[in-house]
């Protein structure tokens, strides 16, 4: 079984197929591009599959991290100013509706 988000509306889906194997890209709900997401989703696969930080800004902020930085990524990001915290909270209740 895979997980499947939409970048849209932050809806995640459950699906045996692929994407190719007879459905669209796009979310029904919402039109929203539909993201394949690994089994065990780390906060900053969400964000990126959201569109709410680039890939490079999570890249920073995991430096950060082992450079000794004893905030969670999520608590880094907010603190750098490229995320909200309502953005936070959406990824975080997705990545608890995954696991």
């Amino acid at each position: 079984m895979k997980t499947f988000l939409c970048s849209g509306c932050g809806n995640v889906t459950f699906s045996s197929a692929s994407p190719g194997m007879g459905w669209e890209h796009r979310c029904e709900a919402c039109g929203g591009q539909i993201h394949e997401m690994p089994l065990a989703s780390r906060i900053g696969d969400i964000l990126v599959a959201m569109g709410y930080v680039r890939k490079d800004d999570v890249l920073h902020a995991l430096l950060l991290q082992n450079q000794g930085r004893v905030e969670r990524l999520g608590e880094i990001l907010l603190n750098l100013r490229v995320l909200q915290q309502s953005q936070l909270q959406k990824a975080l209740s997705i990545q608890k509706e995954v696991l």
